[in-house]
């Protein structure tokens, strides 16, 4: 039996049927989380890998069977989850203090991961500093049976590399963009947007989208000293898309 320890009341919902529970954080776009719930009761481990990919959403999910269990993050890996392995027993939790402060946990460094850390800041692959506690990276699944597990890497960033001209790239990145955006304000619904506008190319993209999709509960804002280039240009855009824009102004102390 894998042991699940998991906050709740963090943002997750938990989810008990027969025989399986699911814990779920984040949101879903091409499922709802009954529908999740559903197919995990009956899944196979053949089929798990191509049933997570299919998920369109930034989440984290915890399915526990009596015959199986396994744990995942999104492809970004939005929610991180960690996981350690006591005296055959498997502990899970989206915190790692709350794991590493488990009376028998074994706190032995592992010093490629001090290592790493010391030139880098970070550890590489699932490594923690730890040598006891894992993670898990963007794209991956692990399945526990008995007392093992297994990692399974459901997404890739890198492949085969496809060589487009120009126009092609920018078509694909626009569908690309537009399609994230689209999913957002579905999300939204009538709740107002508010944009942090500057003179870059970020915040400037993402308020000319929502213009170019309709959005009208849409307000912008701006702020530093008075007479800021940034504010000035931001000022700009807003009135060229037709949205109100705000500057607070901010001095050396106030910001002290």
């Amino acid at each position: 039996m894998v042991n699940i320890n998991i906050k709740t009341k963090n943002l997750w919902k938990k989810y008990s049927a027969k025989n399986t529970t699911v814990w779920i954080k984040g949101y879903l776009y091409s499922h709802t989380k009954d529908n999740v719930v559903n197919i995990c009761k009956s899944i196979t481990k053949k089929k798990i890998s191509s049933f997570i990919k299919s998920i369109d959403g930034h989440f984290a999910l915890i399915v526990q069977r009596k015959d199986i269990a396994f744990i995942t993050v999104d492809k970004i890996r939005s929610t991180p989850l960690f996981f350690v392995n006591i005296k055959n027993n498997f502990f899970i939790d989206t915190d790692p203090k709350n794991l590493i402060n488990i009376k028998e946990f074994n706190n032995t460094i592992n010093q490629n991961a001090k290592l790493e850390l010391s030139m880098s800041g970070f550890t590489i692959g699932n490594k923690t500093i730890y040598k006891n506690l894992n993670s898990l990276k963007a794209g991956e699944i692990v399945l526990f049976e008995k007392n093992e597990y297994k990692y399974i890497q459901y997404y890739k960033y890198f492949g085969k590399i496809i060589d487009k001209n120009f126009d092609n790239y920018l078509k694909e990145l626009s569908e690309v963009t537009l399609n994230i955006f689209q999913k957002m304000l579905k999300q939204i619904g009538n709740k107002q947007i508010i944009i942090p506008l500057s003179a870059g190319n970020d915040s400037r993209l993402v308020a000319s989208i929502l213009k170019h999709l309709g959005a009208k509960n849409v307000k912008c804002y701006s702020y530093g000293t008075v007479s800021n280039f940034e504010a000035k240009i931001a000022k700009i855009v807003a009135r060229k898309l037709g949205y109100e824009c705000k500057f607070i102004p901010l001095t050396h102390q106030s910001e002290r």
